[in-house]
Formats: structure tokens, C-alpha cells, sequence
């Protein structure tokens, strides 16, 4: 052998030793990157859902809140119902002051209906939208992880959920499109022509109410408002499902990543190990050649080489060149 490669033979356990500790570095640092955009991801998980469950509550207060007036709402109308009763029962014998009498408790309820949709959060959503055309979200409110509950415009539009029309509109054309058979309105037809032909300008003021074309007496599922409370809850789910396939996605890449350097951990062992066996046939091999010389035999000389151990070396470099070609393909 040459003295130039015999040199280069020298150096190669020291040079694959270099080479298989280089390799582990990288799916280290990798490693180390991947667990620390892990951590981030759980935390924005956790955010996610916290802010999740603060949509649920909002959501829930508000349907229920608005659910209760509708309600309310709805045992006003039912009072002009019975109200109407009495005063057919009276038949065509009623005075001008039971007539008068009539109409201003029939209107006070119905101003009670009108008072009672303007407390509700879909008037408030509805007004906020209306006065501020440039707004494209009504914000409900901020959770605690600053993530913001909004309404989109874009949803308002689509599914009204704030009604604006007259008091005649509401009692011929809105009810009788939402609740009852076409063309039969809230009262009799003897009632409403009382009413049109006596006070006209008192069933021309504007009247409000909740958008339920589904529902008669009470708010569902069905309903424009809690649809519309329910899509950024659906988009926040989504988001939280996104966070969940993400999080699997690193976890395993970062199991892959342990170990892949559990791997690059023994094969460097390994090699260490092997290079300091290779370090002692040297040494055993320059004591032989002493030995030989003093007992002037040959056949005492031992290889220079161990073919095993360089063997042994060699494989823990393509052990640990292709863990890493591995982990940067895949």
C-alpha cells in the first residue's frame, strides 16, 4: 500500500466518524424546530377551543335571549287576539267609546310588540349593519384569547334576521305570507276593515319584528338568527379540526425525528467504538512487528487493518447517510 493511501486509509475511520455525527445534527436541529412549531400549535389549539366555547356561550345567550322576547312578543299578539274576541262578541252594538276603548288597548299591545323587537340583539345587529354600510362585520364580543365573535354582512344580507315594515304590512301581507293562509290576515275581516277605514294613520307607523318564516310562536334551529349566531361557531370548528390534523401531522414527524436520531445516536457509538479498535490493531500491529523482529519471525506480524471493525464503520456511515437522506426527501 502506498504511502498516500495508506494515509487516506488512516484518516477514513476519523472522516466517517465527522460525517455520521454531521448526519445526527440535522434531524436534531430538525427535530428541535418540528417540537417547537408543535408546542405553538397546541397552544393555538387550545386557544381555539377556548375561544370556541366562548362562541357556544355567546351564541346560546343570544338565542335564548331573543328566543324569550319573541316570545313575549307573541303573548302580546296573542292579547290583541282575545282583545278582538271580546269585541266581536259585542257584535254591531258597540259604542263609539267601546270601539275607541278597543283600538287603544289593541294598538298598546301592539306597541308592546314594537318595543320588545327593539330590545332584542338582532335589533342590534340590524341597526349596527344598516347605519354603517361600509362595516363588514358586527363584532358580538372579544373572548379572552382577543379572538373576536363576528357577524358577517355577507351573512346578514343573505339571512335577515331583523324584520322593518308597517303595522298594516305586519297584520295583511306578513302574516298572512308567514302564518296563515294566503290572503287571510292577523285579524277577521270585519276587524281589519274597522280598522283601515277608522284609523288608518294609527296601522301606518312602523312596526319591527324577528325574521321566523319556519317557526310560528316560538324561535327553533330553523330560524335566520341562530344560523347566522352558528356560522363563525362552524368556521371555529373547522379552524380547531385544521389545528388537530396539523398537530398529528408533527407529532409523527417528530417521532420520526427521534428516532431516526436514536438511530444516528448508535450508529455514532458504533463508529466510535469501532475507530478505537481500528486505533488499537494499529497499535497491536507496530508491537508484532517488534516482536517479529526480536524473535525474527514473520508469522507473528498482525494485520494493520481490522476488516471487521472498518466494516462495522462503513456501515453505520450508510446507516446514518441515509437517515438523513430520508428525512430531508420525506
Amino acid at each position: 500500500m502506498s504511502k498516500l493511501k495508506k494515509k487516506i486509509f488512516d484518516y477514513l475511520p476519523a472522516i466517517f466518524i465527522v460525517l455520521i455525527s454531521a448526519s445526527a445534527f440535522v434531524p436534531g436541529f430538525l427535530q428541535s424546530g418540528a417540537s417547537e412549531a408543535l408546542e405553538d400549535n397546541q397552544q393555538f389549539l387550545e386557544d381555539a377551543r377556548t375561544t370556541y366555547d366562548f362562541m357556544v356561550d355567546q351564541a346560546r345567550y343570544i338565542y335564548e335571549y331573543d328566543s324569550d322576547i319573541y316570545t313575549l312578543m307573541w303573548q302580546e299578539l296573542q292579547a290583541c287576539k282575545e282583545l278582538e274576541v271580546e269585541w266581536l262578541s259585542i257584535g254591531g252594538n258597540t259604542t263609539d267609546l267601546q270601539n275607541s276603548t278597543f283600538v287603544a288597548l289593541l294598538l298598546s299591545h301592539l306597541s308592546n310588540v314594537n318595543v320588545l323587537a327593539d330590545q332584542t340583539f338582532s335589533f342590534s345587529i340590524d341597526t349596527d349593519l344598516r347605519n354603517n354600510p361600509e362595516q363588514m362585520t358586527y363584532e358580538i364580543d372579544v373572548s379572552s384569547t382577543g379572538a373576536s365573535y363576528e357577524i358577517n354582512r355577507s351573512d346578514w344580507e343573505t339571512y335577515p334576521i331583523f324584520f322593518r315594515t308597517t303595522l298594516v304590512g305586519f297584520l295583511t301581507d306578513t302574516y298572512s305570507e308567514w302564518y296563515a293562509d294566503p290572503g287571510v290576515a292577523f285579524f277577521t275581516n270585519e276587524t281589519m276593515e274597522f280598522l283601515l277605514s277608522d284609523y288608518p294613520s294609527e296601522l301606518s307607523v312602523g312596526f319591527n319584528f324577528l325574521y321566523a318564516e319556519d317557526t310560528i310562536y316560538t324561535l327553533d334551529r330553523r330560524c335566520n338568527l341562530y344560523s347566522i349566531t352558528q356560522k363563525p361557531i362552524f368556521k371555529q370548528n373547522a379552524k380547531i379540526e385544521e389545528y388537530l390534523f396539523e398537530i398529528g401531522d408533527m407529532q409523527a414527524l417528530v417521532t420520526n425525528y427521534r428516532t431516526i436520531i436514536s438511530v444516528m445516536t448508535v450508529a455514532t457509538l458504533l463508529a466510535a467504538a469501532m475507530a478505537g479498535r481500528l486505533e488499537e490493531r494499529k497499535i497491536s500491529h507496530k508491537v508484532s512487528i517488534l516482536r517479529a523482529d526480536l524473535k525474527n519471525d514473520e508469522n507473528l506480524i498482525i494485520g494493520e487493518v481490522d476488516k471487521f471493525s472498518f466494516l462495522i464503520i462503513t456501515a453505520a456511515l450508510i446507516i446514518a447517510v441515509s437517515a438523513l437522506i430520508f428525512i430531508l426527501l420525506f
